[in-house]
């Protein structure tokens, strides 16, 4: 070992020495093998499957909201590749070929700053980077070429002979160019890398060369990136892309009823690290490195959802410089305090990076960090089998079944693949798509007058397919069925699909009944299931058609149903805090006030202050004190409320009842007034119950 390596290793155990960095990439590969669970993998492989017979799409071929629209697809050959390998060897084979890029990736960038750093800073940094890729660890083509930046990088960062990054990174630019819209990366990182070139320390003939060399590779890189079959057009692809709005789930259509700051504490952890590597670190740092870290850091702030993955990789040589810095200062400090202990502690330190791995590994492997995120997948491989509307492929595939159909964005990719010969109405690809027609989509279904005339008007639907994990989905059933020429003809928690009750789908509504009673079957032996598997050290992963069925049930008055759905997600998925928070709603509607108080209670301790989920929490909270007689805590609770929200007329009437049982007479009328004020009828019915 060489004087440099020993003043990096210093007294690190030797194991570790060897060890960190296949260590840290093991944990990367175990966290990216999880089934498929995201909407946009259906949209990417039904495209793949269209092209195999109809070559590069021009237009739009999927949707019928986008019909003959001009489309710039930027991940063209990155959907050809992934059809084939799905029928090669399905989503087993397309999953271990993301991993393996991905390990890839942040291997050549460890061994780009191996030389700077030591092993064991490699090691954190990669467990630090697997943990802040964990949301978007999924089968995209943003992860397949995270491959190309941690290529440039390699072959930038480090002295080559002057050929080699022309000879190299223009045919990967060629076909990163070909897979995603994130090639605009490589011009980018080749001139962060000239810029470093020209202000390092060195002759200024030399460095105003390779300063130049490199300028020159910039340019030839942005004019082999129109080397694809849509020429300079490819970078409005780019535009769109980055100008779209975001439609897509983060981590799951569920997701956003956890209560999981996971990522973005992860995130400021990194930021910290950064800075305190910056302050620390004793010699200059690379600007090559260091501005592809600062891009990275201003992506993430701006979005985290949309750039957690680019940052997660673009910070990473960063981090392993930062952790490094970081070490040798607590190293120096606590020489003197710790004379003839430097061997102890470096053990310790040993031991706990060790223990960190084996944490990060159970918590994946046992799917812990699946469900306390809101996630459908599930360590593993395959696809996620309930997500999507597969069992509704029943009566979707049918041929009778209206052409003419709504769906949400979220189904449209799976409903694309599944039923090739039809269109689907819209899917998440929101750079092709217009935003208004998502905007005009929810609104109608939700009730806007004018949105559902529009909607009715322009498609003129015969058949809805709603995901019911979407969270207005039982707003917009409930919608539906004032209209009265809407039926519900499936149900299975996952998908509930509405027909006009017409005779000409008279031999779909005549099925209702027989498919309505097999798909409940099948429910309630989901249920069980998942019961028999809670508690167990493997947790089951987050069954999508409770969830839906939880929330179709509650809205339709079903309570006693739904409270049984959420009593087991609040089990099997404890950060889940919306069935929590409707496990009490619906416990106070079945009068079961100890068990609701109980309830809320820890519902309002860990929702968000402030939030509608939490004031809908005290509402309840204040119902079920009444009919428990107790009036003072009622009226505690239900002042929340009405402070919070004034016209809520329910509160109001439940405050003058609470008022009444504590015996404040003025009180109670002066909220009945309010109430009365607000919506006199409804005051009047009120008044007739106990």
């Amino acid at each position: 070992m060489n004087q440099e390596n020993k003043t990096i290793t210093g007294n690190i155990p030797d194991w570790l020495n060897r060890f960190g960095i296949p260590l840290g990439l093991l944990f990367m590969a175990v966290q990216g093998i999880r089934t498929i669970s995201h909407a946009d993998f259906w949209t990417h492989l039904a495209i793949g499957r269209w092209m195999a017979g109809q070559g590069v799409p021009r237009v739009d071929p999927l949707t019928i909201v986008s019909e003959g629209d001009a489309w710039v697809h930027a991940s063209w050959l990155y959907d050809a590749l992934l059809y084939r390998l799905w029928n090669i060897g399905g989503a087993g084979l397309v999953t271990l070929l993301h991993v393996a890029l991905v390990v890839v990736a942040f291997y050549l960038l460890a061994r780009a700053v191996r030389p700077h750093t030591s092993a064991t800073a490699i090691g954190v940094a990669l467990l630090l980077s697997a943990w802040l890729l964990a949301p978007r660890f999924e089968v995209r083509p943003s992860l397949l070429c995270l491959i190309f930046p941690a290529l440039y990088v390699f072959i930038l960062s480090t002295p080559r002979r002057s050929w080699i990054p022309f000879a190299t990174l223009l045919p990967a630019q060629i076909l990163w160019a070909n897979l995603d819209a994130s090639f605009v990366w490589g011009p980018l990182f080749a001139l962060c890398f000239a810029a470093q070139a020209y202000f390092q320390p060195a002759d200024l003939e030399q460095k105003t060369s390779n300063a130049i060399r490199l300028g020159v590779l910039t340019v030839l890189l942005l004019l082999v990136s129109m080397v694809n079959p849509y020429g300079p057009a490819i970078f409005s692809a780019v535009v769109a892309t980055w100008t779209a709005p975001v439609v897509r789930d983060w981590i799951s259509p569920i997701s956003m009823h956890f209560a999981s700051t996971w990522s973005r504490h992860m995130v400021t952890l990194a930021l910290i690290i950064g800075a305190l590597g910056l302050l620390s670190r004793k010699d200059r740092l690379p600007i090559g490195i260091t501005s592809i870290a600062v891009i990275g850091a201003f992506l993430v702030v701006h979005s985290l959802p949309v750039h957690i993955a680019i940052f997660s990789l673009f910070a990473f040589p960063f981090f392993c410089l930062s952790l490094h810095a970081l070490g040798e200062l607590v190293r120096d400090r606590l020489a003197k305090p710790l004379a003839g202990r430097q061997s102890l502690v470096q053990q310790g330190m040993a031991g706990l990076f060790l223990l960190f791995l084996v944490l990060s590994v159970f918590w994946v492997v046992t799917n812990r960090s699946f469900t306390r995120t809101g996630s459908l997948s599930s360590f593993g491989l395959g696809v996620a089998a309930d997500v999507y509307p597969e069992a509704a492929q029943t009566l979707i595939g049918r041929p009778d079944f209206p052409a003419r159909f709504l769906n949400l964005p979220v189904d449209g990719g799976y409903l694309s693949w599944r039923n090739p010969e039809r269109r689907v109405f819209i899917d998440q690809r929101s750079e092709l798509h217009q935003h208004h027609l998502y905007n005009m989509l929810a609104q109608g279904l939700l009730g806007q007058t004018q949105a559902w005339a529009t909607v009715l008007s322009e498609w003129d639907p015969e058949a809805i397919v709603l995901n019911n994990t979407w969270p207005y989905s039982s707003d917009i059933i409930r919608h539906l069925q004032t209209q009265h020429s809407w039926e519900t003809a499936y149900f299975d928690g996952t998908t509930t699909i509405l027909v006009l009750g017409t005779s000409t789908h008279a031999s779909i509504l005549e099925m209702k009944e027989r498919l309505l009673q097999e798909s409940l079957q099948v429910l309630e032996q989901r249920r069980r299931d998942y019961r028999r598997k809670l508690g167990g050290i493997v947790r089951p992963p987050i069954p999508n058609a409770l969830v839906g069925a939880a929330a179709v049930f509650q809205a339709r008055g079903y309570y006693r149903e739904a409270a049984a759905c959420h009593e087991l997600l609040v089990l099997g998925a404890p950060r889940m805090l919306s069935a929590q928070l409707n496990l009490g709603i619906c416990q106070t509607r079945l009068e079961r006030y100890e068990e609701a108080v109980a309830t809320l209670t820890q519902a309002i301790e860990r929702l968000p202050r402030d939030s509608n989920p939490w004031v809908s929490a005290h509402m309840y909270m204040g119902i079920s004190q009444v009919g428990l007689s107790r009036y003072t805590h009622a009226i505690r609770h239900l002042n929340v409320v009405v402070e919070a929200h004034p016209t809520n007329i329910l509160a109001w009437l439940w405050l003058s009842r609470a008022y009444n049982g504590a015996g404040q007479a003025t009180d109670a009328r002066q909220a009945l007034e309010r109430a009365r004020a607000l919506d006199p009828d409804s005051t009047a019915a009120f008044q007739q119950t106990r």
